[in-house]
């Protein structure tokens, strides 16, 4: 008998909930960016897929025990970069920054 896992996603729902409120110049921040896919990993963590061309491949958006966001810019399953202790308000303009889309 096989045994199913189930996780709690609201904190990832939550966090795209965030996302899709937020506006760059105006646009939807996922329409602004490209990125269309994502993975909820954990009860914590949303990995946000990055369009082919881009310096990264995912973005790992990371709730931390004291209510900020860590951002982890991978590529090739690699860290290449990261943001520690930034706020809701603050994590799509660091996103869009970090991925040169401007």
């Amino acid at each position: 008998m096989q045994q199913t896992i189930e996780h709690d996603t609201s904190v990832q729902e939550t966090m795209l909930e965030q996302l899709q409120a937020s506006k760059i110049h105006g646009f939807n921040f996922f329409a602004y960016t490209g990125i269309r896919g994502y993975t909820m990993a954990g009860e914590d963590t949303l990995i946000l897929k990055i369009p082919r061309g881009s310096k990264y491949d995912s973005v790992h958006v990371i709730l931390t025990p004291m209510d900020e966001y860590d951002l982890i810019f991978m590529k090739g399953g690699f860290p290449k970069e990261s943001v520690r202790g930034i706020y809701c308000d603050m994590f799509a303009e660091v996103i869009v920054r970090n991925l040169g889309v401007f």
